[in-house]
């Protein structure tokens, strides 16, 4: 001695450890290893033999880390559970349906290949060491039977817009609940856009593109067609024509002019209109006139188009210098509504004077930018734009302000309830042809009715004393009737139908038709007729018999094709909005249109009125580009795929937003003559 000590694991050297003895206090799987010491003097050295350590690892019981998770799937289709556990090896498994062992069942995963509704049930799973056992949670199996596929009832339609405009693409399909639904640009997924609807908020030229939907349910996928859009570069009227006075025989040239701007190198075409009436040949930027006639006493307005852009101008008045001034006086004042976020504003004033006035909307107290014509339209409507409106109507005269207009937005929603249409059946072709598209999720339960004698007790004469009903889907016949009360089991679904809605009672016997029936998501037409050829004044009534529900299917437009004869009385389509918000709504009477599509003897000049439940006219038109918002109306037909109108035809169209209530649209010739007209009435996304 002395001895100096040096201990070594794995044949490192262990810091620390220089005594004869080296104790672990508390031994770990890393301590595990060969053992030796060197020990040293003066005289030289001598190290160990190797002492293994071997440290054992206590068994531990089964811990399950991973839980089987709850499943459901469709009839015929595989179903899986699987755990995942920690401990000391090895495992066995048992797996448990409702607490009874399932036979064969032994592994970490279990699998059913094709499952049927009696696999349905509760799933656990034990899994043993030799050290004990754990239960797994409970996971459900739901089976569900096989659910419809999903079909797309209305494809989704190219957009136009302006840059800085917003645009949404909007599909409907029906199938078994729930859908779900993925848009996707130039064929690429689009993030977050999982809704029915596509919003573009504020689009510019990086929007451009195609774009689809799939739409996806348990039972499969269907992809919509594509719906391009096209941000258009704005058209902008800068210079706007200025009123002017001239005298009676004046020879001196006048002119009203306009100037507009479009991207470079856009073409810019102009039409000016005299009293909404094309003036044939007037398509440059000014409108000379000379040799002033009492017939050029009228107001002046022009369409700027560019090949995807149109706006009109605001009227310019020729008045004559001697005619007397008439300050502004308002005759129908704009109404305040509550409205659905997302839905349209739209809001309407009527004034006279002379010179014929123009019109300023404000919101709030603030001019609303570009809002010039008496009808003020705003889309895509923000909570942020609930307030008070107001429109200022000026003429050289004077100035008159309306009565504000409060305008609320609501989280709730309104629908269409009952569709009706009274007019006259004529012999032959000049039958009444409503139609109308269910649209949502899941079949509509409607009660349909042709009445012509009952009208009798109203005071209307002329009446059609045997009317027939028949339904199409498409070009298919889907059912009919000619007697509502012949059957006793319709007479008693009808009876109790008419009552749960409100309906005026039919009497048992009359030659009246009517039927209570159930249709799938669709657009489907009326044909009533009289039996044997008799003639007269029907109404055709569509009456919703499902309880209110946003998510379920519903009514959204009404086509009505019925001859209006002069002296007998307007064609009358009549809805009902419930909920508890407003419904924006497009109402369009076409006779001139007609002709593009062969039908002969169209009514040359509809002229369309809006009442309300109390019998007030709350809107009318003649001319449907007189209103000054013809580019709206425009987008609204697209939207809802109506068919598109000609410029400068006397077909006549209304844009209105309607709080819930009954309200009918009538049409007669302007000019007291007959003809075919098509009435429709849209509901507006």
């Amino acid at each position: 001695s002395p001895f100096t000590y040096q201990w070594r694991k794995d044949g490192s050297p262990i810091s620390g450890a220089t005594a004869a003895t080296y104790t672990i206090p508390s031994a770990a799987t890393t301590d595990a290893g060969s053992y030796a010491v060197t020990v040293t003097n003066s005289a030289g050295s001598a190290t160990s033999s190797a002492a293994v350590l071997t440290v054992n690892v206590p068994a531990q019981a089964p811990t399950i880390t991973t839980q089987p998770s709850a499943a459901a799937v469709t009839a015929g289709s595989s179903a899986s559970f699987a755990v995942a556990v920690s401990g000391t090896a090895p495992f066995t498994y048992q797996w448990r349906k409702d607490g009874s062992p399932v036979s064969g069942a032994t592994a970490a995963t279990y699998s059913i290949g094709s499952t049927s509704t009696s696999d349905a049930g509760s799933y656990t799973v034990v899994i043993t060491n030799n050290a004990g056992s754990a239960t797994s949670s409970a996971a459900r199996l739901t089976v569900e039977i096989a659910t419809a596929a999903p079909i797309i009832t209305k494809q989704p339609l190219s957009l136009a817009p302006n840059l800085g405009q917003n645009a949404t693409f909007s599909v409907m399909a029906s199938g078994s609940a729930p859908l779900s639904y993925q848009w996707k640009k130039d064929g690429v997924a689009l993030t977050g856009a999982t809704g029915a609807s596509l919003r573009l908020v504020n689009v510019t030229s990086a929007d451009n593109g195609n774009f689809t939907v799939t739409v996806t349910n348990a039972s499969g996928a269907v992809n919509s067609a594509i719906a391009g859009l096209v941000v258009n570069a704005p058209l902008v009227i800068t210079r706007q024509p200025v009123s002017r006075s001239a005298s009676l025989g004046e020879n001196a040239a006048l002119a009203f002019s306009i100037t507009a701007t479009a991207a470079a190198g856009v073409p810019i075409e102009y039409q000016w209109r005299r009293n909404g009436v094309t003036l044939v040949g007037e398509t440059g930027s000014t409108l000379a006139l000379s040799s002033i006639k009492a017939s050029d006493f009228a107001a002046y307005s022009v369409t700027v188009s560019t090949p995807t852009s149109t706006v009109t101008s605001s009227p310019a008045v020729l008045f004559e210098a001697s005619a007397p001034t008439v300050a502004p006086v308002i005759t129908r004042e704009p109404r305040g509504l509550t409205l659905k976020a997302g839905s349209s504003l739209i809001l309407s004033v009527a004034a006279t004077g002379s010179p014929a006035p123009t019109y300023a909307w404000q919101f709030n107290g603030t001019v609303v930018p570009g809002a010039t014509a008496a009808t003020l339209v705003l889309t895509d409507i923000l909570p942020s734009q609930a307030g008070s409106y107001s429109a200022v109507v000026t003429n050289s005269a004077g100035t008159v302000t309306s009565k504000p207009a409060a305008v609320a937005v609501s989280d709730g929603f309104g629908r269409q309830l009952s569709l009706s249409t009274l007019g006259y059946v004529g012999a032959g072709a000049d039958i009444l042809i409503p139609g109308f598209t269910v649209a949502g999720n899941g079949p509509k339960r409607l009660l349909i009715r042709a009445v012509g004698p009952a009208l009798s007790q109203f005071g209307v004469t002329d009446v059609l004393m045997d009317p027939q009903l028949v339904v199409f889907k498409g070009s298919s016949e889907f059912i009919r009737n000619d007697s509502w009360s012949a059957d006793l089991a319709n007479t008693a679904a009808v009876k109790a139908a008419g009552k749960s809605v409100g309906a005026f009672v039919l009497e048992e016997g009359s030659r009246d038709a009517a039927l209570v029936t159930s249709l799938d998501p669709g657009s489907y037409s009326i044909q009533v007729s009289g039996v044997g050829g008799t003639t007269g004044k029907a109404i055709v009534e569509v009456y919703d018999l499902d309880p209110p529900d946003a998510d379920k299917s519903r009514l959204v437009n009404l086509a009505t094709r019925a001859l209006v004869q002069a002296g007998a009385g307007p064609l009358i389509s009549g809805f009902v909005v419930q909920g508890a918000v407003a419904k924006a709504v497009l109402i369009r009477a076409t006779g001139p249109a007609l002709a593009g599509f062969g039908v002969a003897g169209a009514l040359a000049l509809p002229k369309l009125t809006v009442f309300d439940s109390t019998a007030t006219a709350i809107t009318e038109n003649l001319g449907w580009e007189s209103a000054g918002i013809s580019d709206q109306i425009i987008a609204a037909s697209q939207s809802v795929g109506a068919f598109g109108l000609t410029r400068g035809t006397a077909d006549s169209v209304v844009l209105a937003v309607l709080p819930p209530g009954g309200y009918t649209a009538q049409v007669i010739g302007a000019d007291g003559g007959s003809g075919v007209t098509l009435i429709e009435v849209y509901e507006l996304p």
